[in-house]
């Protein structure tokens, strides 16, 4: 029991003094373990890297439906969907973009869209035509940005 307990102490005190690390695939699997659990999550977190904010709730969870199927994600219902984004509800604003006024959820960040219907992307093309194909505009743009990356 002594020897036991000494290596016990030995790592509370070496990890009391230093931060855990978590290797590669313990990372990956915490990745695949958290989508499988909350997609809206992930799927907010792609979203904001690209879009600050969305026209409408329907048009949003669209897009999130279309993310789901081409992970093979679990899909939230939109009632889980919205808890998620429950940050934008207060934030209703209007924004002009090629001179055209849309009403929708806003939280402004620099370099960042609006997510509405009329959106369109040179590297995906229109958020129209993704829909009409079952895709997602922020699943299209994280492949294009990963695969730029990786080049």
């Amino acid at each position: 029991m002594c020897d036991f307990m000494g290596c016990v102490f030995a790592y509370a005190n070496y990890y009391s003094r230093h931060e855990l690390e978590y290797s590669k695939t313990m990372v990956d699997e915490k990745g695949a373990l958290e989508e499988e659990v909350d997609s809206a999550l992930i799927y907010r977190k792609e979203f904001e890297k690209y879009f600050d904010g969305f026209e409408s709730l329907r048009l949003l969870y669209e897009d999130y439906v279309n993310w789901c199927k081409t992970r093979d994600s679990r899909i939230s219902t939109k009632k889980e969907f919205k808890f998620v984004f429950r940050e934008y509800n207060n934030s209703r604003s209007t924004t002009m973009v090629n001179g055209r006024a849309i009403n929708g959820y806003r939280i402004p960040q620099m370099n960042h869209h609006l997510l509405h219907s009329g959106i369109k992307f040179k590297e995906t093309g229109s958020l129209e035509w993704l829909h009409e194909r079952s895709a997602s505009i922020v699943e299209r743009l994280e492949t294009y940005y990963s695969a730029k990356e990786g080049e």
